[in-house]
């Protein structure tokens, strides 16, 4: 069976999208993707409500035309763009081969095994550094570079990096851009969207975001519209790894959606032994690690 296509016909007048049928999606009725499926996103962008008429070019959106362009497409919960921590050491203006950075433990999710960190100095002089890998101890992040620093800094100033979005096409295909049609590949297979997924059935608020830069990156055309980011019972995939140094123990353990008020000191009473709650929970997800898949 071939992969599911997902057809939106994007109106510029209003912003509404509709469906193969001619329909709208609205409401509960809105695009979709599961966990782990790859689609493609069949993105017809009109100037008229509904599906439109071949026979009526005008029909079809073409401010394209002629222009060199540069496509990208996100489904994202969120507009955070950067995860910012601190420099947990100091550096002078000399190529390094690693930086030291300090996150609070809320904002280490989905930290990319690849990118680029940022650094400003209380100058307000910056360096923007490609890191090609990255390890975790405590809160304290070790990323490997190759760089020669432009300015010094200081332990305490500030360091970010950019955040993942929930997925993100690396395939579009633009040969009826002219009228306004592109075809997006697009997987919910990422990190983060395994991170931000687990232990519930949906994503709250997330949406799917094309956007369209001219020769000189500036944004030209945005459409951003509902898209239900959905979980799966099943899943008999690999789990994604941690950062190095973290444990997929780390990764699922807090996401445990409720909590005990004041539970009992014992769960279990097996041969004379009190299991307490605490001590049950993390029994579960050690396992489940070793086993490699979640229950």
């Amino acid at each position: 069976m071939a992969k599911r296509t997902i057809k939106i016909y994007y109106n510029t007048v209003n912003r509404r999208i509709f469906g193969e049928d001619g329909n709208e999606y609205a409401n509960s009725n809105t695009p979709f993707l599961y966990t782990s499926e790859d689609v493609d996103v069949d993105l017809q962008i009109t100037n008229v409500d509904g599906i439109p008429n071949v026979a009526n070019p005008t029909d079809f959106y073409t401010g394209f035309t002629g222009d060199t362009i540069t496509p990208s497409a996100t489904i994202d919960n969120n507009y955070d763009w950067f995860y910012t921590g601190t420099l947990a050491e100091a550096l002078t203006a000399i190529p390094i081969i690693s930086v030291d950075i300090t996150f609070v433990p809320s904002d280490t999710q989905s930290v990319n095994p690849t990118g680029v960190l940022y650094l400003v100095n209380s100058a307000g002089d910056s360096d923007a550094i490609d890191y090609t890998e990255v390890s975790v101890v405590g809160t304290t992040y070790t990323f490997t570079v190759d760089h020669a620093l432009l300015h010094a800094y200081s332990i305490g100033d500030v360091a970010s990096i950019a955040e993942a979005p929930l997925a993100a096409s690396s395939n579009i295909t633009t040969t009826d851009k002219d009228t306004g049609k592109f075809i997006i590949t697009i997987c919910g297979d990422s990190l983060r969207w395994f991170e931000t997924i687990s232990g519930t059935q949906e994503i709250l608020d997330s949406a799917f975001e094309f956007l369209v830069k001219d020769a000189t990156t500036s944004v030209i055309f945005r459409a951003d519209f509902k898209l239900r980011a959905l979980n799966i019972r099943d899943y008999s995939g690999v789990l994604p790894a941690p950062v190095p140094g973290g444990s997929v123990l780390d990764n699922y353990v807090v996401r445990i959606p409720y909590t005990i008020t004041n539970p009992p000191q014992s769960l279990l009473n097996i041969d004379g032994n009190n299991i307490t709650y605490d001590q049950l929970i993390r029994l579960v997800f050690t396992l489940a690690e070793q086993c490699n898949e979640l229950p």
